[in-house]
């Protein structure tokens, strides 16, 4: 994998009411240390 190519990932959340917004961040790394973040909103 190179810097820059697209990946597939699956995020869950468990617990939350329905039809409300949520703001999450998703850490993603090298397998010793994160090496970026993406944020992610969820809407109804």
């Amino acid at each position: 994998m190179n810097a820059g190519d697209p990946v597939e990932a699956t995020v869950s959340w468990r617990n939350l009411e329905a039809g409300q917004a949520y703001l999450g961040l998703v850490e993603f790394g090298d397998g010793t240390r994160t090496v970026g973040t993406a944020p992610l909103a969820v809407s109804p």
